[in-house]
């Protein structure tokens, strides 16, 4: 498939060299036709930079004096910040130029009958999938164009050139580098190679990668070679980019809801016979900010209209775990199909193998059981929804970009779990070109399967479990699925009554005492609790944790440890990590702490966002131990969180 290549840039530069007025980037929601609401813009001082097609709305650049006046001539509601968007990032490790783990690959040659690949070699990113059986019988996504809304990609990578995967695209960053180009960022090479990468990497005899691999991984390599496959490896990659070099501008969300205008506008092409059409099929968005009104603001609305225009919308759902309330926006959206991560304890075990010492990873991982990674985030929505809809592995991926064209590396995020699951919506797409992009969606949701995880997790943190492409296959053979979203009541102002309607979760207030009981390695444990206006102060206490240590048949590397934070449940995630407030070092002992958590008047928290020096919030208090280790702790009062290494970051 032939496909023009497309470059948009973005007016950059001073707006006004007249004043030193401070200028507001903002989004008003507003009826078409725009030629008021322009000229409205125009007369305060201020000009608007992109008129959407399929959502009501204009982003513009404002004079803050104006804001006011604005407002007034909008109505309540309609004008809102224009929120950054944190860039993606790789994982932390002190290992190789990118920091990854990493291993050079002597070959790498194209895979061309799936048949040949061992069923262990899919279970490297793919596990629990069940994706094989589609790829040998042809289903592997040919035809199928996918969007990767990401840093673009860098050429010459081999999960992405050897078989021409990357058709075009479109830089909206505006600084000349253009979708494709070897100084992108990395991380939407590593995303769309989860996609459609299908090469076969020589290793050599001596690669500790190899080592690993056959230790954790028996019977995933062919000889001394690696097959990595995509979801959808004879898919195609339409690259836009929306994140530059610069890692600390990130990107606003007006540049992402023009990305999403873009690829309505070309597929519309596209259906029309009209010139500059391609035929985009699936989206994938590894990104996503706070929200203050969780499926229904206008990021996540913009998402809608993807699905709405036959584009099936897959987001990652964040990396602010593993608390609730962390989904991040646009993954809230009612249209999207939101991923959460799994931890494989094969994955861990390579990664760690390789960021350290052969060895390693068991000491580190001995816990065997399939868990919700640490770091992925976790429902219910603010407005009462179970989220995520299904997991994917997204610790220890395997995949390319962060270092030379030779290299393999391991990264984490929820971020290269959605990936995967847009690869399952392309093969289905490819196996059923007349369902809509709504029954694409809802085969994939309701294919869902839990069993391959520990039984300590619960649906608000995996959602639906393992998509099964095969499973979602036969239902959209069956004529078992559904043309329509999921009917879910209209929420309510009151995130409390909106979570209690929706789930089975209660909300505390006054004293209560809480025990967590037995926590298995990766299990959480949390109390909502509602801090009433009036409250002086909130104490918290916590007594009675036990841990074991060395235990055999499985000795720890390190001794168990239970996290302890407060972290704000006023709405769907805050901040690209959340706004955990830390209690404290991690705990190993039965020490008692006692810990105010609010008091009035005073900040306790960072950037005092969720317990001071505002009206007090509902605060969300959630604990669990190291996946490390592989017996039981149990504690009294208010524990939180596992975080092994450095805290997760959002990808």
């Amino acid at each position: 498939m032939a496909v023009v290549a497309q470059a948009i840039l973005c007016l950059s530069g001073p707006l006004y060299a007249q004043t030193s007025q401070k200028i507001e980037s903002v989004l008003i929601e507003t009826s078409k036709p725009y030629t008021k609401v322009v000229s409205d813009i125009q007369a305060l001082g201020g000009r608007v930079k992109q008129q959407y097609q399929y959502v009501d709305a204009v982003a513009a650049e404002v004079p803050s004096n104006a804001m006011g006046t604005l407002r007034a001539l909008t109505g309540p509601g309609k004008v809102v910040k224009d929120l950054s968007i944190p860039a993606p990032a790789a994982n932390v490790f002190k290992h190789g130029k990118s920091g990854l783990p990493s291993a050079r690959a002597r070959s790498a040659s194209l895979i061309t009958n799936f048949s040949t690949v061992p069923e262990a070699a899919y279970r490297l990113n793919n596990l629990g999938l069940n994706v094989r059986d589609l790829h040998t019988q042809g289903l592997t996504g040919s035809g199928v164009v996918v969007a990767v809304v990401d840093s673009g990609v860098q050429p010459r990578f081999p999960l992405l050139d050897k078989d021409n995967a990357v058709v075009g695209g479109v830089d909206l960053v505006g600084d000349g580098m253009g979708f494709s180009n070897p100084n992108n960022e990395p991380h939407g090479t590593f995303v769309a190679g989860l996609i459609t990468g299908n090469i076969l990497f020589g290793l050599g005899a001596n690669s500790n990668l190899a080592s690993s691999l056959n230790e954790h991984f028996p019977g995933a390599l062919v000889g001394n070679d690696l097959p990595l496959v995509g979801t959808a490896p004879s898919s195609s990659i339409y690259a836009v980019r929306v994140f530059g070099v610069n890692a600390s501008a990130g990107a606003p969300e007006s540049r992402i809801i023009a990305a999403i205008d873009h690829l309505i506008d070309i597929r519309k092409k596209f259906d029309r016979h009209e010139k500059g059409g391609v035929n985009i099929q699936v989206c994938n968005l590894s990104l996503g900010n706070t929200t203050l009104n969780a499926g229904r603001d206008l990021f996540d609305r913009s998402v809608d209209a993807l699905l709405k225009n036959g584009i099936v919308p897959v987001v990652s759902a964040g990396d602010a775990g593993p608390s609730g309330l962390t989904v991040s926006s646009p993954a809230t959206s009612q249209s999207a199909i939101a991923v959460g991560a799994v931890s494989a304890a094969a994955n861990e075990r390579v990664e760690q193998d390789i960021a350290n010492v052969l060895g390693f990873g068991k000491l580190y991982r001995p816990s065997d059981a399939t868990q919700v990674a640490f770091f992925s985030a976790r429902g219910p929505n603010a407005d009462g929804r179970v989220s995520p809809g299904v997991v994917a592995v997204g610790l220890g991926n395997f995949g390319q970009g962060y270092d030379s064209t030779s290299d393999i590396n391991m990264s984490d995020g929820t971020s290269f779990s959605a990936p995967l699951v847009a690869g399952i919506a392309a093969v289905l797409r490819q196996a059923f070109p007349r369902a809509d992009a709504t029954e694409i969606r809802n085969a994939i949701v309701q294919s869902g399967d839990p069993s391959g995880l520990t039984p300590r997790f619960s649906s608000l943190d995996y959602g639906e479990g393992f998509p099964d492409a095969k499973k979602a296959k036969a239902l959209l053979a069956a004529g078992r699925v559904s043309d329509s979203l999921p009917s879910f009541p209209k929420p309510g102002k009151s995130v409390a009554e909106n979570l209690e309607e929706g789930t089975n979760l209660h909300i505390s207030e006054e004293s209560i005492v809480r025990s967590t009981g037995n926590l298995s390695p990766g299990e959480r444990a949390e109390i909502l609790y509602e801090i009433p206006e009036d409250t002086t102060q909130v104490v918290i206490n916590v007594t009675n944790f036990n841990a074991t240590f060395n235990q055999t048949p499985n000795p720890n590397a390190f001794p168990e440890q239970i996290y302890l934070q407060v972290h704000s449940a006023k709405t769907s995630q805050i901040g690209a990590l959340g706004d955990y407030y830390n209690l404290g070092d991690p705990y190993i002992t039965g020490d008692h702490l006692q810990r105010i958590v609010y008091q009035r008047g005073k900040s306790f928290c960072q950037g005092d966002r969720i317990l001071g020096n505002r009206p007090p919030s509902r605060g969300n208090d959630t604990g669990n131990d190291s996946t490390s280790s592989t017996d039981h702790v149990s504690a009294h009062g208010c524990p939180r969180r596992e975080a092994r290494r450095l805290p997760p970051f959002f990808r």
